[in-house]
């Protein structure tokens, strides 16, 4: 029986920006048809083909993405692309793709045909790369230029929101007939202060309001909906706060939306964080990730939890409890943090194993807590949460270890009660080699010889 040799193949990526390109000039079929030949050509097997539709200045790209993870734990043999800027418009992406390349992986583009083994080769593909590159951010200011001048006109050149129509490039918004009225109504119905948005949002549905795409309105859609200055006559640009007088009809007010503003301000300054149970809740971060410590309860004991993606940092209250009162008795509250750690780990670490990876504690740090939405009753001094959380933690440990010692003797007494302890022998001065012999029967006494 032969064997099957499986040999590593080349693949090949594939990629437009936009449907458009998919017709025309660089379209997947154009880009196939040429690497085909070059492959054909330098006798290269390829093993799978890879086709994005997506432009290369972003990084989000996930076929590329998926493409470099295969070569790099050596699925393929290397990979083909029609041109460099076919690959990567942008240098972080590049970066990627050299890292592969001073790996021995094989990197072949169709149309340059550069030796990327070598210094000339290598040097032509990064000038290139670099001029992809600053290609996107040309293409990126002259868009944004582009855009100001239609929205310097009065022109909006974006889609048109729920109310308006398109009619076209280069021409004004016109109102929606079917829906226009309604949006007017939803601005009247949320100022006269009967409504919030979900119960708007509730009775628009109610009412059969739909969008362009036949579905309801989400709650978050009538908040942008309510805070669209479009629908004033003005078009704002939200990074910026650069503000443009528009040509199409205003449908509401610039009254109704300030006011409605204002109430959307009011209601939004209402909703107060509620209140925890936990001692540090807002009060400990991760100094890796900068996330908040989240406070959980867990088999009895409560947990502060980093929920950052490479992080999951989790730390006992008792853990941190200890290590504050010490941190209120030093003198040098930042040195010996490791040996800190070790007096912790053993002071809290339960029978059996520790579920609180305590040599990663280093990582945790106390924030600040700042005034701003928060009662002067839980600001509290540095000194004050030490204090309350040394007691918290003592007491804690106090009846654990009292529970521990409690079981321990139940068990005891338990296991003494179900097998009674057996008789003690007679006690015999261990030199009475006679005492001993006068327990035996007399003949197997007078058989008994006893070695000197």
């Amino acid at each position: 029986m032969k064997s099957i040799s499986h040999k590593k193949g080349f693949v090949a990526y594939l990629r437009v920006s936009t449907q458009r390109q998919g017709t025309q000039g660089t379209s997947p079929s154009e880009q196939r048809r040429l690497i085909e030949r070059f492959a054909e050509t330098r006798n290269l097997f390829i093993q799978s083909w890879r086709t994005e539709m997506h432009t290369a200045a972003d990084r989000d790209r996930p076929v590329f993405h998926e493409v470099m993870e295969d070569l790099k734990r050596g699925h393929s043999a290397g990979l083909i692309v029609h041109k460099i800027d076919r690959s990567a418009r942008n240098l972080s992406d590049w970066a990627r793709l050299s890292e592969l390349i001073d790996s021995g992986v094989a990197v072949h583009f169709v149309q340059d045909d550069l030796d990327l083994q070598s210094r000339s080769g290598r040097l032509t593909a990064d000038i290139q790369a670099i001029l992809a590159a600053d290609y996107i951010r040309n293409l990126r200011e002259e868009t944004c230029k582009g855009l100001r001048g239609r929205l310097a006109q009065g022109l909006y050149p974006f889609s048109a929101p729920l109310g308006y129509l398109d009619c076209g490039t280069g021409k004004v918004k016109r109102l929606d007939p079917e829906r226009a009225a309604y949006v007017r109504k939803l601005f009247e119905m949320y100022v006269s202060g009967g409504y919030t948005l979900k119960t708007l949002a509730g009775r628009a549905a109610k009412d059969g309001f739909r969008n362009r795409q036949g579905r309801v309105l989400l709650v978050a859609t009538l908040s942008r909906m309510l805070n669209n200055r479009f629908y004033t006559g003005v078009t704002r640009l939200r990074h910026t706060g650069e503000e443009f007088a528009g040509n199409h009809e205003p449908l509401v007010s610039e009254a109704l939306f300030e006011d409605v503003r204002k109430l959307l301000r009011a209601r939004r300054g209402r909703h107060k964080r509620r209140a925890s149970t936990f001692r540090f809740t807002a009060a400990l971060s991760c100094s890796r990730c900068g996330r908040s410590l989240v406070g959980e309860c867990q088999k009895g004991h409560i947990y502060y939890r980093c929920h950052g993606s490479s992080c999951r940092l989790c730390v006992r209250e008792e853990v941190l409890a200890l290590l504050l009162s010490m941190d209120a008795e030093s003198s040098n509250p930042a040195g010996g943090l490791e040996e800190k750690v070790a007096q912790c780990d053993t002071a809290v670490h339960r029978k059996g194993r520790s579920t609180t990876p305590y040599s990663r504690l280093s990582t945790v740090k106390v924030a600040q807590v700042a005034t701003g939405g928060h009662s002067n009753d839980s600001i509290r001094t540095p000194e004050e949460v030490a204090e309350e959380a040394w007691v918290i933690g003592k007491e804690r440990l106090q009846k654990a270890r009292e529970e521990q010692e409690r079981l321990i003797r139940d068990r005891e007494q338990k296991r003494r009660a179900e097998k009674p302890e057996p008789a003690s022998p007679p006690a015999y001065h261990p030199n009475s080699i006679q005492a001993i012999l006068g327990q035996l029967d007399p003949d197997s006494a007078a058989d008994s010889t006893v070695a000197p």
